[in-house]
C-alpha cells in the first residue's frame, strides 16, 4: 500500500524538557500566519490507557493512535499535521526496550510505504542530561526521579537514537537541534527557518 495524502507531517521528537512542545505551538502559529491550515497531533503518551511506559506495547498504542489522527486530519483538509512525537519517537523507544527484537515487527505495523512517505520532515530535540533534568525539577517541590526522567534511562534513548540514526535517516530527513545552550526562541527560530526551506524545495 503507498497512500500518497495530502496531509504532510512534521513531526518533533527526542528527549524530554528540550522545547518540543513549545516549538509546535509557534509553528502552528508561523504555518497558519502563511496560510496553511495546521493541526497538532498531542503526544499520544499523555492519553495512552496502558500503565507501563516502559512496555513495548505503550510504543505501538502510541503510534496507531497517531496514526488514526493522521487519517482523521487528512479527510479534513489539513495541510500540515505537527505530531509532539510520533513514529520517529517510537521506533526509538522500542528499539531501546527490544534491544532490535521487535523492530521489524513494528516496522511491518506501522507499514512505512503508507506513513512514512506522507513526512514532510522531522526534528530531533536533544540536550545535555543535566539540562533535561534541571528543567524537570524546576516544576518539583523534591529532586525526584521518575520511570523516564532519570540519567539512566534518558541516556538509553539517547544511545537508542545514536544506534537507529542511520536506519531513520535512509527512511526520512531528520534535522537535529541540542536546545542546552540555546533559548526556546532560538529554537523556534531554527525550526521555523529550516521548515521554509523545505517548502520553498
Amino acid at each position: 500500500m503507498n497512500l500518497q495524502f495530502k496531509t504532510k507531517i512534521i513531526e518533533l521528537f527526542g528527549l524530554p524538557r528540550t522545547g518540543k512542545t513549545t516549538t509546535v505551538v509557534a509553528l502552528k502559529k508561523h504555518l497558519k500566519n502563511a496560510g496553511f491550515k495546521v493541526d497538532i497531533i498531542r503526544e499520544r503518551a499523555s492519553v495512552c490507557p496502558l500503565n507501563d511506559k516502559l512496555h513495548p506495547s505503550f510504543n505501538f498504542w502510541t503510534s496507531i493512535s497517531l496514526i488514526k489522527e493522521y487519517i482523521e486530519a487528512n479527510d479534513k483538509g489539513f495541510d500540515f499535521v505537527l505530531a509532539d512525537r510520533g513514529i520517529f519517537d517510537a521506533f526509538v523507544w522500542i528499539n531501546f526496550l527490544s534491544e532490535k527484537k521487535l523492530l521489524s515487527d513494528f516496522e511491518k505495523l506501522i507499514d512505512q510505504n503508507f506513513i512514512l512517505s506522507n513526512y514532510l520532515t522531522t526534528f530531533y530535540f536533544t540536550a545535555d542530561i543535566d539540562v533535561i533534568l534541571d528543567r524537570e525539577f524546576e516544576r518539583q517541590i523534591s529532586r525526584k526521579y521518575g520511570k523516564v526522567m532519570n540519567p539512566q534511562t534518558l541516556n538509553l534513548y539517547k544511545n537508542s537514537y545514536n544506534d537507529l540514526k542511520p536506519e531513520l535517516t535512509k527512511i526520512g530527513n531528520i534535522y537535529e537541534i541540542d536546545s542546552s545552550k540555546i533559548t526556546i526562541k532560538e529554537t523556534i527560530s531554527i525550526v521555523s527557518d529550516e521548515l521554509l526551506t523545505k517548502l520553498n524545495k
